[in-house]
C-alpha cells in the first residue's frame, strides 16, 4: 500500500500509524531531505539494506527526495525497495509526483493499480491508475468527477472492492464463458453437418432459427447471470475477507475454467448432433420418411434445453427473476417461437407444419430426455465430486452460511458502528446547542462590559469636575 500525500512528514507518519498501515513492530526507514542525486542514491541503498535486514519495513520519502528518486538512474532501485516494503509513505508530494509514482508502479508490471483520493490535487493520480476511486467529500467533487467510481466515505472502499468487485468478476466471467459455450454447442452442428454434405454450403438450421438463437431463444439466461449472479452473500464476504485473495488470482476466469467450458461444449455438441442425425429413418403419420428440417428442429430444441439447463447448473444464486428467465427460455422461447414460425406458410414455406410433425412424433420426446441426461450427467457428477473431494474456499464458506452463521458477527459490528455514528451526531448536535447560548452570553457580557467601563469612566470624570469646582 502506497500512501501519497501532500502533508508534511510528521503528519503523514502519524496518519499512517492511526490507519494501521504501520505498527509498533514495523521498522521505519526514511529517505528525506536528499540534496542531490548522489545523496538520494546513498539514502536509497541504505533503505535497501534495511529492507533486507528487517521483515516488516515502512519506507517514508518526502517530495524533495522524490524528485531524485524518480530519476531514471534510481527509479528501478526505488521501485524494488518499495515493492519489498510493507507500506510506502510519500509526503510533501505535488500532483505531478503522485501521478509519476503511480506510473512507475505500472511500468513493466502486470499488477492492477488502484488510486483513491478526495481532492483536486489527486485527479492526476486517479487518472493515471488502472482503477480510480474518488471520494465525494468536503474537499469538493473534482476527484469523484474524474474517477471510475465515486464513494462518500473512505470506509466504503472495502465494500466497493470486496463485494461489488467480486460480484462484477463472477458475473463477467460466467457470462463470457457461457456465451462461448452456448454458440459452440448449437452452431458446432454446422461443422459436423458439413462432413455429410461434403461442405456444399447447405445450412443445417433454418435462417430465422440462426438469427433468433442469441437474440431470443437463449437471451434471458445470460441476462439473469449478468444482473443477479452471486457466489457468496454480502455478509459472508465482509465476515471472511480472505476470500478476496483467491479472487485476485483469477478464480473464475482462467485458462483451466475456459478450457473446461470449451470441452463441455464440444462434448454436448457431439451428443446433440449425432444422437439425432444418425437415428434410423422414422415414418411420420402419413407413411413418409422424415426430412432434414425435422431433424434440425429436434436438434435446436435439444440444444437450447441443454444450454439453458447447463446455465442453470452454473448459477449459484437464484431469485424469482432467474427462475422466470430459465423457464421462459425452455418454454416460450423454444416451443413458442418455433411453433409460430411453422404456422406462417407465406413467410416460411419450407418450415410449414414442422412443429406439428415434431410434437406427434413419439421418438422426439424420448430423444429430448435422452440427450439432456447424456449431456448433463457428466457435468453434474464432476461438480458434485469437486465440491465433496476438493472444495474451494468460497464453497466452504457458502456451506457455513447455509448452516446458519450467515454473518452474525458482521451484523453486530455494523450495528455497533451505527450506534457510534448516531451517538457522535447527537453529541455534535448537543455541543452546537450548548455553544450557541454560551456565545450569546459572551456577546452580552462583552457589550455590558463596554457599557460599564464607559459608565465608570464617565463617573470618574464627574468626580474630577466636582473637585475642581469645589
Amino acid at each position: 500500500v502506497w500512501m501519497i500525500t501532500g502533508d508534511k512528514q510528521e503528519t503523514a507518519e502519524n496518519i499512517a500509524r492511526s490507519c494501521k498501515l504501520t505498527g509498533s513492530e514495523t521498522h521505519l526507514t526514511r529517505v528525506v531531505k536528499a540534496k542531490n542525486l548522489k545523496n538520494c542514491l546513498e539514502l536509497m541503498e541504505k533503505a535497501a539494506n534495511e529492507v533486507n535486514e528487517y521483515t516488516r519495513v515502512t519506507l517514508a520519502i518526502d517530495g524533495e527526495s522524490l524528485v531524485y528518486a524518480l530519476d531514471e538512474s534510481i527509479k528501478t532501485l526505488f521501485k524494488n525497495v518499495g515493492k519489498k516494503c510493507e507500506t510506502v509513505v510519500c509526503c510533501r508530494c505535488d500532483p505531478l509526483q503522485k501521478a509519476r509514482v503511480v506510473g512507475m508502479m505500472k511500468e513493466g508490471s502486470t499488477d492492477v493499480t488502484l488510486a483513491i483520493g478526495d481532492g483536486a490535487n489527486d485527479v492526476s493520480m486517479i487518472q493515471e491508475a488502472h482503477v480510480g476511486v474518488g471520494i465525494w467529500g468536503k474537499e469538493g467533487t473534482q476527484a469523484a468527477r474524474n474517477a471510475d467510481y465515486a464513494i462518500r466515505q473512505f470506509s466504503h472502499l472495502p465494500r466497493l472492492v470486496a463485494v461489488h468487485g467480486r460480484y462484477n468478476m463472477v458475473r463477467n466471467a460466467l457470462l463470457i464463458q457461457y456465451s462461448f459455450y452456448k454458440n459452440i454447442v448449437v452452431f458446432g452442428a454446422h461443422f459436423w453437418f458439413g462432413i455429410f454434405n461434403l461442405f456444399s454450403g447447405q445450412t443445417y438450421f433454418d435462417d430465422w432459427v440462426m438469427a433468433l438463437f442469441n437474440e431470443a431463444m437463449t437471451s434471458m439466461g445470460p441476462l439473469a447471470m449478468a444482473f443477479f449472479e452471486k457466489d457468496l452473500t454480502e455478509k459472508l464476504i465482509m465476515k471472511y475477507p480472505q476470500v478476496y485473495k483467491e479472487l485476485r488470482s483469477g478464480l473464475y476466469l482462467t485458462r483451466k475454467t475456459f478450457g473446461l467450458w470449451l470441452l463441455s461444449a464440444f462434448y454436448h455438441g457431439l451428443v446433440i448432433f449425432f444422437c439425432i442425425f444418425l437415428i434410423p429413418d422414422i415414418l411420420n403419420n402419413t407413411g413418409q420418411t422424415t426430412d432434414m428440417w425435422l431433424l434440425s428442429t429436434i436438434s435446436v430444441i435439444c440444444g437450447v434445453n441443454v444450454v439453458v439447463l447447463r446455465g442453470a447448473l452454473s448459477t449459484r444464486h437464484y431469485v424469482p427473476h432467474t427462475h422466470a428467465a430459465y423457464w421462459f427460455s425452455m418454454t416460450f422461447d423454444v416451443f413458442g417461437i418455433l411453433f409460430i414460425e411453422s404456422q406462417l406458410y407465406w413467410t416460411f414455406p419450407r418450415y410449414y407444419k414442422i412443429m406439428d410433425e415434431t410434437f406427434v412424433a413419439g421418438y422426439f420426446w424420448f430423444i429430448l430426455l435422452f440427450v439432456i441426461i447424456v449431456c448433463l450427467a457428466p457435468d453434474v457428477t464432476a461438480m458434485y465430486l469437486a465440491r465433496q473431494i476438493a472444495p474451494d474456499n468460497w464453497q466452504i464458506i457458502q456451506e457455513i452460511g447455509h448452516q446458519g452463521s450467515d454473518g452474525k458477527e458482521y451484523d453486530d459490528i455494523a450495528a455497533m458502528n451505527e450506534k457510534l455514528e448516531d451517538s457522535k451526531s447527537e453529541k455534535s448536535k448537543s455541543e452546537e446547542k450548548s455553544e450557541t447560548p454560551q456565545k450569546e452570553e459572551d456577546k452580552l457580557k462583552h457589550k455590558h462590559g463596554m457599557k460599564l467601563t464607559r459608565s465608570s469612566s464617565s463617573s470618574s470624570n464627574d468626580k474630577k469636575k466636582q473637585n475642581s469646582v469645589s
